[in-house]
């Protein structure tokens, strides 16, 4: 707040350095001082709120105000104001900023239920962004502001979040397949936005740009979905669990199978041979056996020389001994 000039030529304005204040009071303690002359500097995107003895008597535009008894005629007539009074008039400002607050973020700390004609009830977690400003000063002052000199925009997305997921799962009925979670984003942004801003009217508020980012399931429904998808692209049931079996097994010849792995990798197969039938999945097959030797056959010696010669010999190849 800026007082400017003598004391009868005052100047009340006010910037918010923060960027965070929906509304501040001016002078922080006490009331202002108004003579007649002094000027009020409404800055663009802001309005500011006279309150006389705890009552709204004007609300002013952006522009450069100087207060007269003709500018202020109610005002005037509740204080009983008259032009070339020595005493001011002790009255309360309300600088109200109308600006566009961005980028505002927003989520369910627990899962809401997303009901889905087919598959049922499911919980989510929902997150995103909305954009708020002010449209209605005295509208918002009457429903937010007591006895606080000031209030901030935390504040109200504490109120507006706490708005949005109560209505929230009627938004999410425009979803009606777990398929469709991603590609229906966009129409639960534009029906959460409109019931929203239906409800806020009353504040003096308004949504803009809501964005739903993010819809996520549990991790169970988003496997069942990556197993879908992925069954969809293989296009067939059995190739799919041959595929499934196969990235087991790559999985543990590389060391990263454990206990869990190895017992998935059981049920699989089991499975696939009660889809499949018996002989569908390869079995493992036992280490092959080296052939047997022949055995020798039986050997005969010579009478004559000692030759050892095979009995099926009748002749001693050395010396020509009858054997």
């Amino acid at each position: 707040m800026s007082q400017q000039g003598n004391f009868t030529k005052g100047i009340y304005e006010y910037a918010d350095p923060s960027g965070t204040l929906l509304v501040t009071k001016i002078p922080t303690n006490g009331t202002a001082d108004l003579y007649s002359g002094t000027r009020v500097i409404v800055r663009p995107n802001q309005a500011v709120i006279f309150v006389y003895n705890g009552k709204i008597t004007e609300v002013l535009p952006p522009g450069n105000h100087e207060i007269h008894t003709e500018n202020f005629p109610i005002l005037t007539k509740l204080a009983n104001w008259r032009f070339g009074f020595e005493s001011p008039l002790r009255c309360e400002l309300w600088f109200v900023s109308m600006g566009l607050f961005t980028s505002r973020l927003w989520g369910t700390s627990n899962p809401v239920l997303l009901s889905l004609p087919v598959t049922g009830t499911m919980p989510v977690r929902v997150h995103g962004n909305f954009n708020i400003r002010v449209k209605d000063a005295k509208g918002f002052f009457l429903h937010f502001i007591s006895s606080q000199s000031s209030f901030d925009i935390t504040e109200l997305e504490t109120f507006v979040q706490a708005q949005m997921i109560e209505l929230l799962p009627i938004a999410l009925k425009v979803i009606e397949k777990v398929q469709d979670i991603s590609s229906k984003q966009d129409l639960v942004s534009v029906k959460l936005e409109e019931l929203i801003n239906k409800k806020l009217v009353p504040y003096g508020v308004m949504l803009e740009d809501t964005q739903v980012r993010s819809i996520l399931p549990p991790d169970e429904v988003l496997e069942a979905l990556d197993q879908k998808l992925a069954m969809d692209v293989i296009g067939d049931k059995k190739e799919y669990l041959l595929y499934k079996v196969a990235n087991s097994l790559d999985h543990m010849k590389q060391g990263g199978g454990q206990s869990g792995d190895q017992t998935q990798l059981l049920m699989t197969m089991m499975l696939g041979k009660s889809l499949l039938g018996e002989g569908i999945i390869p079995q493992p097959q036992s280490p092959k056996q080296p052939e047997q030797l022949s055995a020798p056959s039986s050997t005969i010696t010579c009478s004559k020389c000692n030759q050892m010669s095979d009995s099926k010999n009748s002749f001693c190849p050395k010396c020509g001994n009858r054997l």
